[in-house]
């Protein structure tokens, strides 16, 4: 519910709504904001003016990443994918799942060339993959561990 005090000293800054935003939407789930109206069902500018500049950052950061052509390598564990894109220098990785299929990934790593720079757990949906800006046109998905053969449904890579 609408609490005054929390509109006052409790308004998020955009920078906390990203890592929540990275951290739930990027790891496979939901991102609640709980912004209520105000007591004349309104929501208060404060409110207003932080989620435009969070929806500006986050389509800043993630609305025009480029969609990686995906190229099986191995047809059993571990899976290798390459991933080919126009050369570019990416900040974050987004993994996703066709989760018709169901979720089955459990632990993967992505290398360049044989640097390895992202090691993470459970895709599902999406996994977003911030990693240090990375100058290449080309990576490679290694799932180490899956509940069935994966199912890729996009990869996408992002530079900001």
């Amino acid at each position: 519910f609408y609490n005054r005090f929390a509109e006052l000293f409790l308004t998020r800054k955009v920078s906390d709504l990203l890592h929540l935003y990275e951290t739930s939407v990027g790891s496979n789930a939901t991102l609640l904001l709980n912004v209520p109206p105000n007591k004349k069902g309104e929501i208060p500018k404060k409110y207003q003016k932080v989620l435009k500049n969070f929806g500006m950052e986050l389509n800043r950061r993630y609305g025009n990443g480029q969609i990686a052509s995906i190229e099986q390598r191995t047809n059993e564990a571990p899976y290798i994918y390459d991933l080919s894109f126009k050369k570019t220098k990416v900040s974050a990785i987004s993994i996703a799942e066709d989760i018709n299929f169901s979720q089955r990934i459990e632990k993967f790593e992505i290398y360049n060339g044989d640097d390895l720079i992202y090691s993470g757990e459970v895709v599902g949906f999406k996994k977003i993959c911030k990693i240090d800006n990375v100058l290449t046109d080309k990576l490679t998905l290694k799932i180490i561990e899956c509940r069935r053969e994966p199912h890729l449904h996009k990869v996408k890579v992002f530079s900001y």
